[in-house]
């Protein structure tokens, strides 16, 4: 798993910005003017490297740990950014600026670190998340056009906090073995050669078919509608 995730880290055929829905033009955007997006990965895994391991830590917390740890990136390699906000006009496609203003860091910086750890790290399981209704006000605060971002700017500013696992701190380095945990439970269902699904524990809420016996249900080959 080592292997694949440094597969990801430095692979920069996909561009996490365009997955911020609100940003336009970064196709193209990010086409001519782009870093690498590996740079940005290998950034926000230091980062993640420097933290300690089952702890719990602000969102905003970590953004001010990419600077105060010496990991900040650039996104754009011109002094003003080629990308807009437009979320369906609510924005207008008002430029951004300078790409090394506190609007450009906030709306696209951060917007693309809280990708980073809301999908690719979060679903290698590098990394632990928890999510609330978004605030504009912490992420946002100071801007400009802040009022008109409404609660969001982007889906991921549910992002509120972030814990750094085992499995993480292997990934990145940090320790030289991971040993998955056991749960101690077995699987719900067997399925057997017969098309019979046996209960193997019990399970909550209602239950689907017509069984044979207590914990045993065969399976019907459904019709095809007339």
């Amino acid at each position: 798993m080592r292997g694949g995730f440094g597969e990801w880290l430095h692979n920069s055929r996909f561009d996490e910005v365009t997955r911020i829905g609100t940003l336009r033009g970064a196709p193209n955007a990010m086409a001519y003017y782009g870093t690498p997006p590996s740079t940005r990965r290998i950034a926000v895994a230091q980062t993640l490297a420097s933290m300690p391991g089952e702890c719990w830590i602000e969102v905003e917390t970590f953004l001010r740990m990419v600077l105060a740890t010496g990991n900040d990136f650039e996104v754009e390699t011109d002094l003003n950014s080629h990308l807009r906000i437009g979320a369906y006009g609510a924005w207008n496609n008002q430029p951004i600026g300078r790409t090394d203003s506190e609007a450009y860091w906030r709306v696209v910086k951060c917007q693309l670190m809280l990708a980073l750890l809301f999908e690719p790290l979060a679903c290698f399981g590098a990394v632990d998340i928890a999510y609330l209704p978004p605030r504009s006000d912490v992420f946002y605060r100071g801007l400009r056009a802040s009022a008109a971002l409404g609660d969001a700017l982007s889906h991921y500013d549910v992002l509120r906090y972030i814990r750094l696992t085992a499995l993480g701190q292997y990934l990145l380095g940090v320790s030289d073995d991971y040993t998955a945990p056991t749960s101690g439970v077995g699987p719900a269902l067997r399925v057997l050669p017969n098309q019979q699904i046996v209960v193997a524990s019990r399970l909550a809420g209602m239950k689907a078919g017509h069984p044979k016996s207590a914990r045993d249900y065969p399976l019907c080959r459904a019709k095809r509608p007339s």
